[in-house]
């Protein structure tokens, strides 16, 4: 007989059900559930089907139309497909090699935010800025791995040089810096300075270098490399500045997604679930249990009369996290040239791909200002007061 699968909409559309049927002409009903008669409920109900069999017909035409991909279970899944259907020119090589892949894992860190002032700002224009479509714009313009190559103990500095001039390379260094440049992860992404141990990747591993901040070198793995994302950012990012300029917000907002999503499924890691008994009378859900006298929770999936615990992660068939590691650094490096640019004690606060500057600050980074350019700093608001009351904690 097949299966019947369940998939919730906002996978692809972060939206509510009455902004989609405002979006595609086709308007959600109003009903009162107390008093309303069955007849009134039944059409009620077959006008939100109808709103996403709409929804769907458009998206299945956009896919088709615009030669995108298959349709998918997520917007990541589906930013994948359209990848490996289109853009897929240069061969990438899985590998298995696990010590390459823990120092992959190692050096995988997510972007950069950071407070450099706490509590109020006024007395001068202040400027939020926001890159175009960061992750876009250096993955993009950089290299990326794509075939392993070897990896090597206690490799020198010349040798490691030699190295970076072709091929991609993640490495385990010890840095000595002032500079506040190279993440650590703890309990949270940080950026330290002094000595101590990071595994970084070919962005950093190149400003280390020329910066004389690599004192040590432990193991290091050596890649091929290649450009393998200028087409597929060249195709969502033209869609979605079609889309934004007929004012088609939420097709604007999914190209972004297809844009933004494609760099973490190299990294993504594949769960591990173990079956630890029957509960035949339970309802369907996840639960979390966070246990008297220990630190950890366990996470547990009741699904069709059987119980599951997850044990742990693993690696998918086809994650080659280095990809997703190196373009987050390029992405950590953008931003912090950025911050140079605007000079310390012009910017006050950064998330990712945004950066809170003054008016000197704004004037110094001029040459990067673009409504649109891939890359470019537009001009989110101004104000002449800012209050920073922490990580992704601030009024304007």
């Amino acid at each position: 007989y097949g299966s019947m699968v369940f998939l919730d909409i906002m996978n692809w559309f972060v939206e509510s059900l009455a902004k989609t049927g405002q979006r595609i002409g086709v308007p959600k009903l109003k009903i009162d559930f107390e008093t309303c008669p069955d007849y009134l409920l039944d059409i009620y109900c077959k006008r939100d089907v109808e709103i996403e069999l709409e929804n769907f017909k458009r998206f299945m035409r956009f896919l088709e139309d615009n030669s995108v991909s298959r349709l998918c279970y997520t917007r990541a899944s589906t930013a994948m497909a359209a990848y490996l259907l289109r853009h897929y020119k240069t061969k990438i090589y899985i590998h298995n090699n696990e010590q390459a892949i823990d120092l992959e894992r190692d050096s995988y860190r997510g972007g950069r935010t950071e407070c450099f002032y706490l509590g109020e700002l006024k007395n001068d224009n202040y400027y939020i800025l926001d890159v175009n479509s960061l992750y876009p714009y250096v993955m993009r313009n950089n290299s990326y791995p794509i075939k392993y190559k070897k990896i090597i103990h206690k490799i020198n500095i010349p040798d490691l040089q030699e190295y970076l001039r072709d091929s991609a390379v993640v490495a385990k260094v010890l840095i000595q810096t002032d500079e506040a440049v190279y993440a650590v992860r703890r309990e949270r992404t940080i950026f330290p300075v002094g000595l101590f141990w990071v595994t970084l990747t070919t962005p950093e591993l190149k400003y280390a270098l020329h910066h004389n901040h690599i004192k040590q070198i432990d193991d290091a793995v050596i890649y091929n490399q290649s450009n393998i994302f200028e087409t597929y950012v060249d195709k969502f990012y033209m869609l979605r500045q079609e889309f934004k300029s007929a004012g088609v917000a939420e097709y604007e907002e999914l190209c972004k997604k297809m844009l933004n999503s494609l760099y973490g499924k190299f990294g993504q890691k594949a769960e591990v679930w173990e079956k630890i008994g029957d509960c035949p009378d339970e309802s369907d859900r996840i639960e979390q249990c966070f246990e008297v006298g220990t630190a950890g929770v366990r996470q547990l999936r009741y699904l069709l009369g059987e119980v599951f615990e997850l044990k742990g992660y693993e690696e998918p068939f086809n994650s080659f996290p280095a990809i997703s590691s190196e373009i987050a650094a390029y992405s950590r490096m953008y931003l912090y040239k950025l911050m140079k640019t605007a000079g310390t004690g012009n910017y006050y606060y950064c998330d990712t791909d945004s950066l809170f500057v003054n008016e000197k600050g704004y004037q110094n980074l001029a040459g990067y200002l673009h409504d649109s350019k891939l890359g470019g700093l537009k001009v989110v608001e101004q104000t002449d007061q800012i209050i920073i009351q922490g990580l992704k904690d601030y009024i304007t």
